[in-house]
């Protein structure tokens, strides 16, 4: 029978007398024994109120109880944080949001997810207890003004505990693979603060030494313990843990709060709330930034007022998270710009399609420049829905997409995404720029540059963007140093990239149209493997479209023709924006954003420099 549950059984006494009180306690008891469970009926728990702004709940974990070792029993105590109480605290995935397993407190049953029971029935020790702080246990879950106190004391809980407890889940490839990379940190020498790694089966434990100062550094962190069951070890590749742990590394600076979450956005979350809640007790740059923790505000009210908070600091990095193109359904691309329950401006972080950011996580670098030496003039309307007018020029108008060029049928959103029709048939990078020159007529592109070059580095977003392991050698790192009275200019930069981009398409191109008979498949894909796989993960989540003027460009899935490329003053790129149903108001005209873009030839603050003064305007953005 399982451990956690159990049948109650009548006793064989006649059916129409009513067993007594000792026939009732011997046969649960006989159950109890037999099923290894000691707690037959408890009621549940409640929680004593608390003084949430300075106290915490420490749980007690027992060991296992003789007759049901299965079992989570412990206790529940509270603490001033000033008065520096012993606790670990324990840091884990809370899994499915299915309450189908049970902690005993006292003589009071608490429902708890698969993923928490599992940590605590390994994490206790078997002959004393272990006081922890866990969060679904230590905070009452279903009290939201408890849990808006309690939250932004989460960095102080985490910084004041004896360790910190990360448990990994069940054994698993991922998990082998995480140990395995924190455990080579060291040998990088990234950090140089001491960590403990524990491996732990039963209550036993055995320790290794490792190099987390990274991940203490970024989490505020005291110690840190890693947990995971033992089994047979599994060899895989070693990865790193999160991306923004390099990020931060590598900067040498800690990430705005809006690059915390922006780098999160492949994170599971229970509570959509806590893609911005549960990062704010992480070292950042804007600690001055007022988000107030309330789990009363509704969660389109939150990401809204998270915008409105870096667009009054003139901050246009909402703006490349936004846009009706990249909301939609997990897992999916817009079919087309619809609209949510959101402005266009204000980014779903629930609902973003993945892709490449071609927005720099550090102010002072910005990967492009196509306006940054403009102040940004952003107005906003508090009516609602609200509403921002910012200060901007027209560049051109949308005329192709790539449906027009490749023969698409533009139906087919999968096509209409560049990159996701490039993974099973990458030889469309060679055949899409074909069909791009003919529509051309081999005209000179309209920077004087070479089209079909033009054309191998939009698909690559000139290679500044970086994409992983398919990101091509960027040579422009090995270019010398400026000299004091030199001034450094992004387009000669990009001009050292050329020649590699041009290279390697090259060789896709040979590849496509001139294969090698006596090659196998394997190695007719190596050889157009560079420049494809480069430009599939640029382009992914991204359309191919052609302006009135000739320039070309990646821009947000589902742009369509009369749409207009637009460039902000301070922004680093430009955008795709559609005007509104005309007649909705009188007074202004109003579009929405579909989002940002890839202009070739409008990257480097070419647009500041002539031609576009006299056409400053508001557009107002809803």
């Amino acid at each position: 029978m399982d451990g956690l549950r159990f049948t109650l059984m009548r006793s064989s006494a006649s059916p129409d007398r009513a067993p007594s009180i000792f026939e009732q306690n011997r046969t649960l008891l006989l159950a109890s024994l037999n099923s290894g469970v000691s707690h037959i009926q408890s009621p549940p728990y409640i929680y004593k109120p608390m003084r949430a702004k300075t106290e915490i709940r420490i749980i007690t974990l027992l060991p296992p109880p003789l007759f049901a070792p299965h079992e989570i029993e412990c206790t529940i105590s509270t603490a001033k944080l000033s008065s520096k109480p012993i606790y670990e605290a324990l840091s884990y995935v809370w899994g499915k949001p299915v309450f189908d397993r049970r902690v005993y407190i006292g003589d009071k049953e608490l429902n708890i997810t698969a993923s928490l029971a599992t940590a605590l029935q390994q994490l206790r020790y078997r002959d004393r207890p272990r006081r922890l702080w866990v969060d679904a246990i230590s905070i009452n879950q279903k009290d939201n003004a408890e849990k808006t106190s309690q939250i932004p004391l989460m960095a102080q809980i985490y910084g004041q505990a004896t360790s910190v407890i990360g448990w990994l889940g069940e054994k698993s490839i991922q998990t082998t693979a995480t140990i395995q990379t924190l455990l080579d940190l060291g040998s990088l020498e990234l950090v140089r603060m001491r960590a403990s790694i524990q491996y732990q089966r039963h209550g036993e434990t055995s320790s290794t030494r490792g190099e987390l100062g990274i991940l203490q550094r970024m989490f505020g962190m005291n110690t840190s313990s890693l947990f995971m069951k033992r089994q047979p070890e599994l060899k895989t590749p070693q990865k790193l843990v999160n991306e923004t742990i390099r990020d931060q590394h590598m900067t040498h600076q800690p990430l705005s709060l809006f690059d915390l979450v922006s780098s999160n956005l492949n994170r599971r979350c229970a509570n959509d709330s806590d893609r911005i809640y549960a990062l704010l007790g992480l070292p950042r740059a804007d600690n001055d930034l007022a988000i107030t923790v309330n789990y009363n505000t509704k969660v389109e009210d939150l990401y809204t007022e998270f915008a409105l908070s870096y667009l009054r600091k003139n901050s246009l990095k909402p703006l490349h998270y936004a846009g009706q193109a990249i909301k939609s359904p997990p897992g999916q691309t817009a079919t087309s710009w619809t609209n949510t329950t959101l402005p266009s401006w204000v980014p779903d972080w629930r609902n973003i399609y993945l892709r490449v950011s071609l927005c720099s996580q550090i102010p002072s670098t910005p990967i492009f420049s196509t306006a940054t030496d403009l102040p940004p003039s952003i107005t906003i309307d508090a009516s609602s829905p609200p509403s921002i007018g910012i200060a901007g020029r027209i560049l051109d108008t949308v005329k192709h997409t790539i449906t027009t060029f490749a023969g698409l049928d533009p139906t087919e959103i999968p096509k209409a995404d560049l990159g996701n029709r490039l993974l099973p048939h990458p030889e469309l990078t060679v055949t899409l720029g074909r069909a791009y020159l003919q529509g051309n007529d081999n005209k000179p592109y309209p920077t004087g540059e070479d089209p079909e070059r033009a054309f191998t580095r939009t698909l690559l977003l000139d290679n500044r963007v970086p994409v992983g392991n398919f990101t091509l050698p960027n040579t422009a790192t090995q270019s010398p140093s400026p000299t004091p009275d030199s001034t450094p200019n992004p387009a000669s930069k990009s001009n050292l990239n050329e020649e590699t981009i041009w290279t390697s398409y090259l060789s896709a191109k040979q590849a496509v149209l001139n294969p090698d008979k006596s090659q196998s498949v394997y190695e007719w894909r190596i050889e157009q493997k560079a420049y494809t796989a480069a430009a599939r993960a640029t382009t992914k989540g991204r359309g191919f479209f052609v302006t009135e003027r000739g320039y070309i460009g990646l821009g947000p899935v589902g742009v369509k023709r009369g749409d207009i490329v637009i460039v902000f003053d301070g922004a680093e790129t430009p955008f795709v924006i559609r005007r509104v149903d005309e007649g909705r108001r009188e007074v202004r005209k109003e579009w929405v954003l579909g989002g940002d873009c890839y202009l070739h030839g409008f990257m480097n603050g070419e647009s500041l420099r002539g031609g576009f003064e006299d056409g400053k305007q508001v557009f107002w953005i809803i």
